[in-house]
């Protein structure tokens, strides 16, 4: 799908970008949760 990715953001459908950053986004709460979950365990 690399022609995809080379197109221009309007031609783009929204539904695959919103998706892509609702994974990226995941990512980063888990990322996230586990730095608190750490911390947490540290501070107890």
């Amino acid at each position: 799908m690399t022609g995809v990715e080379q197109m221009p953001d309007i031609s783009i459908p929204k539904a695959t970008v919103t998706s892509r950053r609702k994974r990226e986004y995941h990512q980063d709460f888990k990322r996230i949760t586990k730095c608190q979950t750490q911390t947490n365990r540290e501070n107890n």
